[in-house]
């Protein structure tokens, strides 16, 4: 039990803080400028009243850019179940890459930031109204951020992989024994030669 607990203290706490710095510092900025909002406009109130960027009070029953609204308690499960699968794609990718932990991190607080409103109120509060765009909010920002270097880390891994193994074949690969017969053909002056050719020396 002590070693299993010593590698979930490595792996979670050590090798994993800026995840929970970063879900942290997201989620705490989401509550905050909702607080704010929430205090300082009516429900529907934008201010300025007209202009292609605005603050408005608003509540969304849906996902992300006002999809199914009305279905809070469903979302809530759904949302539950997206902060799980964060975390098990974060464990089993092993938290290798920094690009891969930024767009967790940024992902896991928007989540959280999201849920703890429909846990709290049965809505999401929104407020950054963007010209056409629907009205959305920073954890909808960090979410979308985060999806984006997730798509960005894993096609650039994809490519990097033979690259990668190509490497280890040169550096590694004929190192036991084909640099040793290279040698040994070279002192002979028959490299580059079949066998047959070769004319046997007596020693």
């Amino acid at each position: 039990m002590n070693g299993v607990a010593i590698r979930a203290w490595d792996f979670w706490i050590r090798k994993s803080w800026m995840l929970w710095v970063l879900a942290a510092v997201i989620l705490v900025f989401d509550q905050s400028t909702k607080a704010v909002i929430v205090g300082w406009l009516d429900w529907g109130e934008s201010w300025p009243a007209e202009g292609f960027l605005r603050f408005t009070h608003a509540r969304n029953t849906g996902t992300a850019f006002s999809l199914f609204q009305g279905h809070s308690n469903i979302l809530s499960f759904v949302a539950i179940i997206a902060v799980a699968v964060l975390l098990w794609v974060y464990a089993t990718t092993g938290a290798k890459s920094f690009v891969l932990r930024i767009a967790l991190g940024l992902q896991l607080g928007g989540a959280l930031g999201n849920l703890l409103d429909r846990l709290q109120q049965g809505y999401v509060t929104d407020f950054l109204d963007v010209g056409w765009w629907p009205i959305f909010n920073v954890a909808d920002s960090a979410i979308s951020v985060g999806m984006v270097l997730m798509v960005f880390y894993f096609v650039t891994a994809k490519e990097e992989v033979p690259a990668a193994e190509a490497t280890s074949a040169v550096t590694q690969g004929d190192h036991s024994g084909g640099c040793s017969r290279c040698a040994e053909a070279m002192r002979h002056g028959t490299l580059n030669r079949t066998s047959d050719v070769v004319p046997k020396t007596d020693n």
